[in-house]
């Protein structure tokens, strides 16, 4: 994948992340749901749906794992790494989420 490949998969991400579930009227299940597990505690178990959800909703990913680098009141900072389908590369990018 070029580097503008790699770019749009990581902007899609960033789409998903940031979007609540539900708030997508056209695709209620679209987004993270990142709302309802910061408040209810269960923030691992939310991280370990998030990576398969996610590689589910974005065709280009063979697989994502995602790692809980640093929680602050109001402020999650997440690790990706993905490997995208046809690469045996994996990229990893740092992604600060504010909710």
């Amino acid at each position: 994948m070029t580097d503008n490949g790699e770019e749009t998969v990581f902007q899609a991400l960033s789409q998903i992340l940031l979007t609540y579930a539900g708030e997508c009227p056209l695709d209620p299940v679209f987004g993270s749901a990142i709302e309802a597990y910061t408040y209810q505690g269960e923030l691992d178990a939310w991280l370990a749906r998030l990576g398969p959800a996610v590689a589910a909703r974005e065709p280009r990913i063979d697989s994502l794992t995602v790692t809980l680098l640093q929680r602050t009141e109001g402020a999650l900072t997440l690790r990706l790494k993905c490997a995208f389908i046809g690469s045996i590369v994996e990229f990893v990018r740092v992604f600060p989420i504010r909710y």
